[in-house]
């Protein structure tokens, strides 16, 4: 796919933070070692302004590497970016976990096109060894109650179930346990993965890739999307956990000019196989790249 001049997906963290330790989630090691925040008011309207200025934005995502509801305003940016680009579609995925009546009603009530909820376990031993959390009956209702409400007032398009089955955690039996929880919920669209990856070798204990070069990549969007953290800085991508590649700043530039920066061309050049990559450029240990393996599971 040929890459657009300006993206027409943004993803971006209002909040970088997660209230859970999920065991193929990088991000219980990752926060401990890296500054973690909220963005600043001045940095997410100068993403919005500038989306703004571009019919071409397909969709933009208020969450990276995070769960969204921990931010308190998240609906209220829901609703700033929807007013701003009304033609984007807008989406979240979250745990649940801060998924509170009050919460609930007010994401039913805005115009965030659907939600996304990742629930990975139907029991509570297999949760909490998931997790590490002992709330599970606590944050179930508070989901099955949310799915219902929502399901009635915005219709089957408006809720997602996302299941990982994670080796070790949840069987099969279990597995279709939750499927058919959900679905006679009235759930009709539920994402089953069947095996989590290593988030570009990000989570050690799951099986890790390694490639001798790189001839592109297959994740989607990836001709199409800008990830920004928090703190505004662009990353290569979602699987970019340890920020290795940090593209530019949109506090310092805009979008347009960091997506089409010199840097940025040579890091598609690296993913395209038109140069090597360094020996130790992340594409060269993620999943979603295509090339010649050196080792793979």
């Amino acid at each position: 796919m040929t890459r657009v001049i300006f993206p027409t997906h943004i993803m971006m963290q209002t909040t970088s933070r997660c209230n859970s330790s999920c065991s193929f989630c990088p991000y219980s090691e990752v926060s401990k070692k890296l500054p973690q925040g909220d963005m600043e008011e001045e940095i997410f309207w100068k993403i919005i302004e500038e989306a703004a200025t571009q019919p071409g934005i397909k969709r933009v995502m208020p969450y990276l590497m995070n769960e969204p509801l921990c931010d308190p305003q998240i609906v209220e940016k829901v609703c700033r970016i929807k007013e701003k680009v009304p033609q984007a579609s807008v989406h979240i995925l979250t745990n649940g976990i801060n998924l509170t009546r009050e919460i609930g009603e007010s994401i039913i009530d805005s115009p965030l096109d659907w939600i996304g909820i990742s629930i990975h376990a139907i029991r509570e031993d297999t949760y909490q060894r998931f997790t590490g959390r002992r709330d599970f009956q606590d944050i179930l209702v508070k989901i099955t109650l949310f799915v219902e409400k929502a399901l009635e007032k915005r219709g089957g398009d408006f809720v997602m179930i996302n299941i990982t089955h994670a080796p070790g955690y949840l069987t099969e039996k279990e597995k279709e346990e939750a499927l058919d929880y959900w679905k006679n919920l009235g759930v009709k669209r539920i994402k089953y993965c069947p095996s989590p990856i290593s988030r570009g070798g990000n989570v050690k204990w799951l099986p890790l890739v390694k490639y001798k070069g790189i001839k592109g990549c297959d994740s989607i969007w990836r001709n199409e999307m800008i990830h920004i953290l928090f703190n505004g800085d662009v990353v290569l991508c979602c699987m970019d956990w340890q920020r290795e590649v940090i593209m530019g700043n949109v506090r310092e530039n805009s979008i347009e000019e960091i997506w089409n920066s010199p840097y940025y061309l040579e890091i598609e050049d690296y993913i395209r196989g038109n140069i090597s990559p360094p020996e130790d450029f992340i594409c060269l240990r993620c999943e979603e790249a295509r090339g010649e393996l050196e080792f793979s599971p």
